[in-house]
């Protein structure tokens, strides 16, 4: 078996590289690596702003099986590639198998994305930081950056789903302090 995962880089720009670096290292006695379209079995899509769609497309066509890892739900840009949604649900529906890296992607995905397996990636909770139960009804969201997309919505989402669980639950949001 030959699976070719586009724009795989070691710098983890592209989203997904401990991922599929796992993925190698747990495989390659199995199967092959190939770095051409043309030479796979497989297409995996580590992350939907990694593969061209043409690339996606051309595969559909010629019959290879498509994976598509979802670890989370990518947040818009302002470059050319600005469809990053429209990108992962469209490829959920071409992919063969959607695979989801925890239990916590699966949930806040779904919606997007559909059924799916869940491969662990070493991030979900459940396995390596077992829950305890909450001693307070209070959450807190202590948050100091340019990127307002690092880890709020994620753990805004955390809250909600607490929050149906126990209607007296607080979710505070602290922005921009400083240590002046």
């Amino acid at each position: 078996m030959k699976i070719y995962i586009p724009h795989k880089t070691n710098s983890g720009v592209n989203g997904g590289a401990t991922f599929w670096r796992n993925i190698i290292n747990g495989l390659s006695d199995r199967v092959h690596f190939v770095d051409e379209l043309t030479d796979c079995d497989i297409l995996f899509i580590a992350s939907p702003m990694a593969v061209e769609k043409e690339e996606v497309m051309q595969a559909k066509r010629s019959g290879k099986k498509i994976v598509l890892r979802v670890d989370n739900i990518p947040r818009k840009s302002r470059n050319k590639r600005n469809t990053p949604h429209e990108r992962m649900k469209e490829y959920a529906t071409l992919a063969d198998v959607v695979v989801y890296q925890s239990e916590w992607a699966r949930d806040y995905c779904y919606p997007l994305c559909g059924d799916g397996t869940v491969i662990y990636n070493g991030v979900n909770g459940s396995i390596f930081y077992p829950p305890t139960e909450p001693k307070e009804d209070i959450y807190l969201f202590a948050y100091h950056g340019k990127n307002e997309h690092k880890g709020f919505w994620n753990a805004h989402y955390i809250f909600q789903q607490e929050f149906r669980k126990n209607k007296n639950a607080w979710f505070y949001f602290i922005y921009d302090f400083r240590s002046e």
